[in-house]
């Protein structure tokens, strides 16, 4: 019999690795956990209840009224949870409420364009551009005067813009921590990357002027900028454009321990590696929207074995 000591570690554990990017400790002291056969138990009831919520974001698509609702730009916590009592989702869920995992979970339901782990989507802006999302992102857009607003709540996106008229002007907004993040641009290709750690910006084509807390900074093509909460710094463009965008992963002698890093942004669960093996350096292209066969191709290319610990935990060591 699971106990209820042993959920609520689970439930830890779950939110914990649902984290970008998972810190090699939290691996080790999660693989420790995962070793005694009543956490084992509890860790696949939490995993079951997360189905749950997953079948929720299913009766999104299948109930116009629920999602009529949930697009609501002023939906109140309470308002949201009143609907999840009605559709079912897990204790679980509401339990999670404040924390980071949970409030991944909730940009999905009330951004007003979100995509999972693992998916990607394509936006058109009003014939002033493209908008793509990548693997577990989530934005705001409003149109104001001729100004396209995007808000930047999580993830990476690529945006094509050409604002053809003297009001014309792209808006993107993102926060790290307590700095404001603010780009402005009447043309350009930009990549905008963001999490807790750090903001990375890649401007292929034009020119963008990037504020953090009042600092002014003009980025021209073919830079980057990459904001952490301790300092800024650029360097140079090394491709021509994001390979997510066409579903690939490039890897060009990069350490396995990083492509693995990669690679578990678009796949749920974690993808561990071990210390013997990390430093394998592998070259390739590789299906980024689709980890599991990008996987099998490593283990083609390099000598390591996996192993698959239930649905969600990979474990990528020496042969």
């Amino acid at each position: 019999m699971t106990s209820s000591r042993s959920l609520k570690s689970a439930a830890y554990w779950f939110v914990e690795l649902q984290e970008q990017p998972v810190s090699e400790q939290t691996r080790l002291n999660f693989e420790l956990w995962l070793q005694q056969p009543e956490h084992q138990a509890a860790w696949q009831k939490v995993l079951q209840m997360h189905q749950t919520f997953e079948q929720f974001q299913a009766q999104q698509q299948q109930h116009p009224d629920l999602d009529k609702l949930l697009q609501q730009p002023l939906i109140s916590r309470r308002t949201a949870l009143k609907c999840l009592a009605v559709f079912g989702t897990s204790f679980f869920s509401y339990q999670a409420v404040r924390t980071s995992w949970s409030k991944s979970q909730w940009y999905v339901l009330m951004a007003d364009h979100a995509v999972g782990v693992g998916h990607f989507q394509q936006i058109s802006l009003q014939q002033k551009g493209q908008l793509w999302l990548n693997s577990n992102s989530a934005i705001d857009t409003s149109e104001t005067s001729g100004q396209t607003a995007i808000d930047v709540l999580q993830g990476e996106i690529f945006v094509q813009y050409d604002g053809r008229l003297a009001q014309d002007s792209l808006l993107l907004r993102s926060k790290l921590l307590q700095q404001q993040i603010t780009i402005t641009s009447r043309k350009c290709e930009l990549n905008l990357y963001s999490s807790d750690q750090r903001c990375s910006i890649s401007l292929y084509q034009g020119e963008a002027q990037v504020s953090v807390n009042g600092q002014q900074v003009l980025l021209t093509s073919s830079m980057q900028l990459h904001i952490t909460s301790e300092d800024i710094h650029y360097d140079e463009l090394q491709s021509s454009l994001p390979a997510w965008r066409e579903g690939k992963l490039i890897a060009k002698a990069m350490p396995l321990e990083q492509f693995c890093a990669e690679l578990n942004r678009y796949r749920r669960g974690i993808i561990t590696v071990k210390a013997e093996a990390a430093s394998l350096r592998i070259d390739g292209i590789f299906p980024v929207f689709s980890p599991d066969t990008a996987l099998d191709m490593m283990a083609n290319s390099l000598p390591v074995k996996i192993d698959h610990f239930g649905p969600w935990w990979v474990q990528v060591s020496l042969a």
